[in-house]
């Protein structure tokens, strides 16, 4: 339509030009007194330049919208027609109006303006008619291309409707419901059911998914069996370990009151030995003694005159009397043996008694050592015990995913 309006707009103009000529005849002062009008005339001769102009430029807009060879042939002979009305009447008046020539003008707008008028209006009018019936044509094809795409965009809507309903419906058996079948397969094993069945038949991102909710559930039946397997030998060994540690205990218990029992004996022994040795120093002194007494007895007797001493000896019959006769020299030996016997035996029995000593402080370490040992076995059976009572919770647990 924008030729059309070009057109009309360019008409308007020109029937605007024709009557401000005639609007400047009344400048006349002739006809009216000057003073009379709030305008004077160059405001018409103005008006009709300035429009004269706007005319030319709307005619170049709209020759470059001209597209068929008929409306360019209709379109040429308005323009000639339209020239012929600018340069011998329109041009010719204004000139007029200029030099105050109203009766030239005045012969002018009859004569010449009016006549060009009406045949540039009828060719005007003739392209109207061509640029309307052409837009007409337009509108028609437009309003038939714009139903067209308007029913294939209906068209096209309900097959978008319809794919993208078959779409979801793809969508929701392809991804929704395997994603639900693994949400509930992952809820069933949270719950510590491993026997369910997850189907991998699926493709795509859902596929994959089962397909890692199958191997995991697969490794954890595998890690549940090792740990029943685990735990039954755990609790096979810390049986087979408690018994041992029991068994340690009661020999290490025996070992701790054997080892008292014979830490009692040397002690007895050695207390034995000591009061031994004792005596022995005494029996020394003692026949130190005699020794002296032996000698003094020896050494009065022989003062008297004597070489020998006798000694009578009473025997079980009274008449039978019988003398010893005693010599000195084997006295004092006998007694100086006896006194190093008897020293030597002292000797001796002090160095048992020491050596029963060191025995007994090394019993006391080894009876402090089996107490140590003993308390170890039972901290370790302690432990065994918790171990076990760990075993048989992880056995529990197992016969729990069994039973599930």
């Amino acid at each position: 339509m924008e030729p059309a309006r070009a057109l009309g707009r360019i008409t308007f103009l020109m029937a605007d030009n024709r009557a401000q000529v005639a609007l400047a005849l009344h400048h006349n002062p002739e006809i009216n007194q000057p003073g009379e009008f709030d305008h004077d005339v160059s405001t018409h001769i103005d008006n009709i330049e300035k429009q004269r102009k706007e005319i030319d430029a709307l005619w170049e807009g709209y020759s470059k919208l001209l597209h068929t060879q008929a409306e360019r042939e209709l379109a040429d002979q308005y323009w000639q027609a339209r020239q012929r009305y600018v340069e011998e009447g329109l041009l010719p008046a204004k000139n007029a109006l200029k030099r105050g020539d109203y009766a030239a003008t005045e012969k002018l707008l009859l004569k010449k303006i009016y006549p060009t008028f009406q045949d540039a209006n009828h060719k005007v009018e003739d392209l109207l008619a061509y640029v309307s019936a052409n837009a007409k044509d337009n509108v028609t094809s437009v309003t038939e291309r714009n139903n067209k795409i308007a029913l294939i965009a209906v068209i096209g809507v309900a097959f978008g409707l319809i794919a993208v309903m078959v779409a979801g419906i793809s969508f929701f058996r392809g991804t929704v419901s395997p994603l639900e079948d693994a949400i509930n397969a992952l809820e069933r094993i949270a719950e510590g059911n491993l026997s369910g069945y997850a189907d991998i038949s699926g493709y795509g991102e859902p596929g994959r998914v089962m397909a890692a909710v199958a191997i995991m559930q697969i490794n954890l039946k595998v890690m549940i069996d090792e740990i029943r397997q685990s735990a039954g030998s755990i609790h096979e060994q810390c049986h087979n370990f408690n018994n041992t540690m029991m068994n340690l205990a009661e020999h290490s218990e025996e070992q701790h009151d054997r080892v008292y029992q014979t830490l009692d004996s040397i002690t007895r022994s050695s207390e034995e030995l000591g009061k031994l040795a004792q005596n022995a120093e005494s029996i020394t002194v003692v026949a130190g003694n005699s020794e002296k007494m032996v000698e003094m007895i020896l050494a009065e007797g022989m003062s008297g005159g004597g070489a020998k001493a006798e000694l009578p000896e009473q025997g079980d019959d009274e008449d039978d009397e019988s003398f010893i006769s005693m010599d000195p020299e084997a006295v004092i030996m006998g007694n100086r043996l006896l006194t190093k016997m008897t020293h030597e035996l002292a000797g001796s029995t002090r160095l048992e008694a020491f050596s029963l000593e060191d025995g007994v402080s090394q019993m006391n370490q080894v009876a402090s050592l089996i107490v140590e040992n003993l308390e170890e076995v039972q901290g370790a059976w302690t432990t065994s015990q918790h171990l076990e009572q760990t075993a048989k919770e992880l056995d529990k647990l197992v016969k729990y995913f069994d039973n599930n």
